[in-house]
């Protein structure tokens, strides 16, 4: 009998050293306070995909997710479409000083490898005055990366590319993301150098909302008047960008006033 208890013992003491061994550091406190300590010690947030893990805080004070906008994180290589910059976007519709005209013709934009994608044949003639359009895509850049959005996978977000006019020309150009919008336009004209004034604003925003319209000069090209419109909730903040090429559409902005807190200057 002794040597039977003996020889159970041995068989079963190899299978305790394993089960101690898979067990987490600390004692069988399971997994949930594993992925707690991990968290706490871990004091950089780390994007997932569209979800950033938060480590700095205890569970008790977060939200272990969030959402964060994905800027940059889908890989052009992904794709075989040209790009173009935001602002190289925008100049491409503005008017050139030595121009003879002024309005912007509807061939703009439309030469072989050009990076908009275009989807109307020629311009859609809608009859009233100022209601053709002419819309398209493009792959923009902002710093050399695209923002991103979710759809099988993470792929660069295409912008609309509208333009709006009459029989003489356009005069009016919409950009707008199609995907969250987190782009700091202000920082990026500073960057290169194009100078800009805040013209209007709206006096009374809603929470969560800005309009404005800035008046943009880059070099070699006419004044532009550029209203950038944006409004953020709880599924994030879309944007919108509206290219004025003359100052009289820009007054017909609804809403907007001179009384504005904020000024930039040029």
């Amino acid at each position: 009998m002794k040597n039977r208890r003996i020889l159970a013992v041995k068989q079963i003491w190899p299978a305790l050293f394993l089960l101690l061994a898979l067990l987490p550091q600390g004692g069988i406190v399971g997994a949930e306070a594993s992925l707690d300590q991990q968290s706490i010690d871990d004091e950089r947030p780390r994007t997932v995909g569209l979800l950033r893990i938060n480590g700095a805080e205890p569970r008790s004070q977060q939200h272990l997710f969030s959402y964060v906008p994905l800027v940059g994180g889908c890989e052009l290589a992904d794709t075989k479409r040209p790009t173009i910059d935001l602002l190289d976007l925008m100049t491409l519709f503005m008017i050139p000083e030595a121009a003879s005209y002024n309005v912007l013709p509807w061939e703009t934009g439309a030469h072989s490898g050009s990076p908009i994608e275009w989807k109307t044949e020629g311009v859609e003639r809608r009859g009233p005055a100022k209601a053709d359009i002419r819309h398209g895509e493009a792959i923009v850049t902002i710093d050399g990366k695209p923002l991103c959005r979710l759809r099988k996978y993470i792929e660069p977000a295409p912008w609309t590319v509208t333009l709006i006019g009459s029989n003489a020309g356009v005069d009016e150009i919409i950009m707008t993301p199609q995907t969250e919008c987190a782009v700091d336009l202000e920082a990026q004209l500073r960057k290169r150098n194009i100078s800009f004034g805040l013209y209007k604003c709206d006096p009374q925003p809603l929470a969560g909302s800005e309009r404005k319209i800035f008046s943009v000069k880059a070099a070699s090209m006419n004044r532009a008047w550029l209203y950038i419109d944006v409004s953020c909730g709880s599924a994030g903040c879309s944007c919108s960008f509206r290219l004025f090429l003359n100052e009289r559409d820009a007054d017909q902005v609804p809403d907007l006033g001179t009384d504005c807190t904020k000024n930039a200057g040029e």
